[in-house]
């Protein structure tokens, strides 16, 4: 099966996505996801949603206005099949991250993708290319 970055509706055309609209636009997909801390489930927009960090079986969730990640008992497939992967960019196995929040990609020796809060991601070999792409349809 062929893995694309984002998911694309016929329909509507993504060719310039903004990032504060483009949940509107997806009717298919959830703009919450609920996470449980301690004994209570928490509402969060996936709009404060930086990054999603792959650890072993559990997930580490960086938020918009937290130094800290909230540690979730759920897999990164699992957010990445929720969420889906139209606001989203997946670059590496272990990192699932927000367009909203990239301030530059690199592609010299090691790729990475720079976050706006300083934060350097990798990006798999088998990636580079599809990085690159949306890379260039943002930078448009």
């Amino acid at each position: 099966m062929n893995e694309s970055l984002f998911f694309v509706n016929p329909n509507q055309d993504f060719a310039r996505p903004k990032h504060d609209t483009i949940l509107r636009k997806l009717p298919n997909r959830t703009k919450y996801i609920n996470i449980r801390i301690n004994k209570a489930i928490k509402k969060i927009s996936i709009e404060y949603i930086v990054r999603i960090e792959a650890s072993s079986n559990y997930s580490l969730i960086y938020l918009q206005h937290s130094n800290t990640p909230i540690v979730s008992s759920k897999t990164l497939k699992h957010y990445i099949n929720l969420i889906g992967l139209i606001a989203f960019v997946y670059p590496h196995k272990s990192h699932l991250i927000n367009k909203k929040y990239i301030q530059a990609f690199s592609f010299k020796d090691k790729a990475h993708i720079v976050l706006k809060n300083q934060t350097s991601i990798p990006i798999s070999r088998r990636k580079v290319k599809e990085i690159r792409n949306i890379s260039d349809k943002l930078n448009r």
